[in-house]
């Protein structure tokens, strides 16, 4: 799997913001950043976003430039679960609609469950995440297993 050699990246940053590091990789995932040309893109985006120019050469460094992104998408994140106390729901929902849309909606809506208010598109982009987390994790559990009993049978 491509996305693979990005693990030690991501569970670096993940540990630097303390996230779990899987959760990361899931919203990642879901958001494509494992395509090449996705990268590029998101990589020109960035750049745009922080004043820098996009130029040909900033292409030649993209690993450079995944090693920011996934710096500031995990510190993004980090943020978000702090401000929403921990709520996935809510925090990758203020990813998907934007932190202003999102408080919005709460604010105006406060006797109404925050599931029943995000749109469709969001609440399937919150749905894939988990999805792949649980897989992430899943994964994470037989990996760990299978190491054990590589052990035991090693004794």
């Amino acid at each position: 799997m491509k996305e693979e050699r990005y693990n030690s990246l991501i569970k670096f940053y993940a540990e630097m913001y303390q996230l779990d590091w899987l959760l990361l990789k899931a919203q990642m995932k879901v958001e494509n950043y494992f395509n090449i040309n996705e990268q590029r893109k998101y990589s020109e985006s960035a750049a745009f976003f922080f004043g820098q120019l996009a130029s040909q050469d900033r292409n030649e460094k993209l690993k450079d430039n995944l090693k920011e992104i996934i710096g500031i998408k995990a510190k993004y994140l980090s943020q978000l679960l702090k401000k929403f106390n921990g709520n996935k729901i809510k925090t990758f929902a203020a990813i998907d609609l934007g932190i202003y849309n999102s408080n919005e909606l709460l604010k105006t809506n406060k006797n109404t469950d925050f599931v029943e208010l995000i749109p469709k598109e969001t609440h399937n982009y919150i749905i894939r995440i988990d999805k792949i987390y649980r897989k992430y994790k899943h994964k994470e559990y037989l990996d760990r297993v299978k190491k054990r009993n590589n052990i035991l049978t090693k004794n």
